[in-house]
């Protein structure tokens, strides 16, 4: 498939506090990474939202799904969401392949690793199949709760790191680039400032 651009991407955020979040915040930066690149639709999920979802996944060419993680563990409208894609993905009718990938966004003043993390992407990796829904990248990402409000850019030292990560994904998203394995942008223990940890990411071929 190449280098042609992705005609349509779906952003699909899950959160707590809705557009005053995370993850809402990278799924616009990642919006205004691609303008003029790749048309992008943001859909906050709510359970209104869940009996249509099928239909607008079937238009799409990409799916990148984010939400925000508490106690390690998806809230309801996650788990919703990623049941319907589940069930969709059983679906044979449908001659083409659509990108599915997931960024969970943790508070890194609750959690204390990546382990759970690394579990939960392994486990919506599990829901994607070779030829309908397939999996492209999976990323972890720990930061502050107020990233959303003082943003990457005002924050540069700390989150350069994270910065780099998600300009990649949007070339990725562009190229159709896949990956075998999860990276992780997560805060340096003893410090302020972020590592990137690239966790043997091999591309498909």
């Amino acid at each position: 498939m190449g280098g042609d651009l992705v005609k349509k991407l779906l952003l699909f955020i899950s959160s707590y506090e809705g557009e005053k979040s995370n993850s809402y915040y990278i799924a616009d930066y990642i919006e205004k990474k691609l303008l003029g690149r790749v048309e992008c639709s943001k859909i906050l999920l709510s359970n209104n939202e869940l009996n249509n979802i099928k239909d607008e996944v079937r238009k799409c060419d990409n799916i990148i799904f984010i939400t925000s993680l508490r106690k390690d563990e998806f809230n309801k409208a996650s788990k919703d969401f990623l049941e319907v894609i589940r069930e969709e993905n059983k679906n044979k009718d449908y001659n083409k392949e659509i990108k599915f990938s997931v960024i969970l966004n943790g508070d890194a003043e609750v959690l204390n690793g990546i382990e759970e993390i690394e579990k939960l992407l392994e486990h919506c990796k599990d829901i994607c199949n070779k030829k309908y829904i397939v999996w492209q990248k999976g990323i972890g990402v720990l930061a502050k709760l107020n990233l959303w409000e003082s943003g990457l850019e005002n924050n540069d030292l700390e989150y350069d790191q994270l910065a780099i990560e998600l300009e990649m994904f949007c070339q990725d998203i562009v190229n159709e680039k896949r990956y075998h394995h999860n990276s992780f942008a997560i805060p340096k223990k003893g410090s302020g400032f972020l590592k990137f940890i690239n966790n043997r990411i091999k591309q498909f071929t």
